[in-house]
């Protein structure tokens, strides 16, 4: 558990951040998740002002491995993407300086539910499923709103895409693949499809870029919120859409086109029904096979790094067997992409 000092330091902060009389905090539980920052479930009682009441609130560290995006950066993104109607835990303040637990952080509402992909897979009916994939496709529209010409003046720091977007990302992939022992005839392979079959992105709009199962919180179909917001960033829209569907991230569930959880027919829907836009099929099809390549690509990179425990290698080589899965995905989609263009 947090120290005590410690969360006499955080009440203060939120008494002072809310504009309240008083404030105090208690540390129920540190939530699991990404290892490089800390993450702390909070109560937090608050006197006076606008926010006078009980709170149960989400500690959100900064990292401090440099790979992270920082605090504040963090928050504009969150800000933007909760003022455009995305259905997200809403941030409230950030500390940038560290002055109060040591490191940057942020304060954000919780969203308590279910974000383990085979649990939410087994508590879901066709109907349900269905009926989540609908609203998923509205959240990732919603999302899409904020276009990267039109973007509000907080965003001006995250990186604009330009007509060398696609080389740029196959160049890092290229990279990667030089860096591992064993040749990957393969990816190598997969990557010179994707870069010469890669669409032209005229307007890129605000992408989650990592958007799938395990991604987002429910309660039964019902969704609380989306989440893992630090990898948004500008690109093609369709590439969310492609990621949610790939094969890779179905979880066991193939039939369920739309991240294991429902049809691709009411994912659709539901993006179409907030963007006013028909989904372009063959584009999505193209990114399904970008997530696969993607998903093998880091599990390459788990296969090969030094773990600094046994449990953590062994989780690591367990997740390295994905690379053979990866490229099935691959083969067989590109496969059937490009026998639908001869059709």
């Amino acid at each position: 558990m947090l120290p005590r000092d410690t969360l006499k330091a955080i009440g203060d902060f939120l008494r002072r951040a809310a504009g309240a009389e008083r404030g105090e905090a208690v540390a129920v539980q540190r939530l699991p998740g990404d290892t490089a920052r800390e993450h702390w479930l909070l109560r937090a009682d608050l006197s006076g002002g606008p926010y006078a009441g009980r709170h149960h609130l989400v500690l959100r560290g900064e990292a401090d491995d440099g790979t992270h995006l920082g605090s504040a950066a963090e928050m504009a993104i969150r800000s933007a993407v909760f003022q455009a109607g995305v259905t997200t835990p809403e941030p409230l303040w950030v500390e940038e300086s560290g002055a109060v637990i040591g490191r940057p952080f942020l304060i954000l509402r919780h969203a308590g539910g279910e974000a383990d992909p085979a649990r939410i897979q087994a508590d879901l009916s066709e109907e349900q499923g269905d009926r989540l994939a609908f609203r998923l496709g509205q959240e990732l529209a919603r999302l899409h709103r904020i276009a990267m010409d039109q973007a509000p003046e907080a965003l001006a720091f995250l990186p604009r895409r330009g007509a060398d977007w696609i080389a740029q990302r196959v160049q890092i992939a290229r990279g990667i693949l030089d860096s591992v022992a064993e040749p990957q005839p393969c990816f190598e392979w997969a990557l010179n499809w994707l870069a010469d079959h890669a669409p032209d992105v005229a307007q890129p709009v605000l992408s989650h870029r990592d958007f799938r199962s395990g991604k987002f919180v429910v309660d039964g179909d019902n969704l609380v919120g989306i989440l893992d917001l630090e990898q948004v960033g500008w690109g093609d829209p369709m590439e969310d859409l492609g990621s949610f569907c790939a094969r890779c991230w179905r979880h066991g569930l193939p039939a369920r086109e739309a991240g294991g959880i429902g049809s691709r027919e009411a994912f659709y829907d539901g993006y179409k029904d907030v963007s006013g836009q028909a989904v372009d099929d063959r584009r999505v099809r193209f990114w399904e096979i970008a997530a696969a390549f993607r998903s093998g690509l880091h599990a390459l990179q788990l296969r090969a790094r030094s773990a600094a425990t046994a449990e953590q290698a062994l989780r690591d080589l367990l997740a390295g067997l994905r690379k053979d899965e990866a490229e099935y995905d691959m083969l067989l989609d590109i496969e059937r992409y490009e026998a639908e263009k001869s059709s």
